[in-house]
C-alpha cells in the first residue's frame, strides 16, 4: 500500500520513464473521481449557487 505519488515516482528511473504505465495509473486514479463528480454534480452546482447570493 503506497500513495499514488510514490507509485508514479517509481515508474521513473535512471533509464527513462514508462509513459504508458504512468498514463494508465493516472487514468485509473482519475476515473473514480470523475464518476463521483458526475453523480454528485447537482449538489456541487447547488452549493456553489447557494453561496453566490445574499439572503
Amino acid at each position: 500500500m503506497q500513495p499514488i505519488s510514490v507509485v508514479l515516482a517509481g515508474l521513473t528511473n535512471a533509464f527513462g520513464t514508462r509513459w504508458n504505465d504512468v498514463m494508465a495509473v493516472s487514468a485509473v486514479v482519475a476515473l473514480p473521481i470523475f464518476l463521483a463528480f458526475l453523480f454528485l454534480q447537482r449538489f456541487v452546482v447547488g452549493g456553489l449557487t447557494a453561496g453566490a447570493s445574499k439572503s
